[in-house]
């Protein structure tokens, strides 16, 4: 039996660990969410931890980059502010 690392065989994924600044309802929203912040193809989610009071979900991710990620800016403090006044 042998291994061969090969760039040529790996899958091209990546796996990171990401902290989000909202708890989703639900794995849909999850992954689409990942999916625009990351400018990749989710190929596996793992959530770690949901904090419901500070309002954060810690995730393992498995993506893939696209050749072209789209990315989503930061939000402003204001950004932030507004959206927590429309949750709350």
């Amino acid at each position: 039996m042998y291994f061969v690392d090969s760039p040529g065989m790996r899958d091209g994924s990546v796996t990171c660990l990401v902290v989000l600044d909202r708890v989703h309802a639900g794995p849909e929203a999850l992954w689409r969410d990942l999916a625009e912040r990351l400018g990749a193809e989710v190929l596996g989610a793992r959530v770690l931890e949901v904090d419901y009071v500070r309002e954060t979900t810690r995730v393992e991710v498995r993506h893939r980059p696209l050749a072209t990620p789209t990315l989503v800016p930061p939000l402003t403090a204001v950004q932030r502010q507004d959206s927590r006044a429309r949750q709350g």
